[in-house]
């Protein structure tokens, strides 16, 4: 079960958004440390709001 837990991490992380993460000021920071708070903020950003 571990291996589907990774590929499901893995699948995640290529739908990041990784420049509006920068933009949001988040760079660097390791997606599993991002809270519910950053993730929207980025996802805000992503949309352009």
């Amino acid at each position: 079960m571990s291996d589907r837990f990774e590929d499901d991490e893995e699948e995640n992380t290529l739908d990041f958004d990784h420049e509006a993460a920068e933009k949001a000021g988040y760079s660097g920071v390791p997606i599993e440390e991002l809270d519910e708070i950053a993730l929207r903020e980025i996802e805000r950003v992503s949309k352009g709001e």
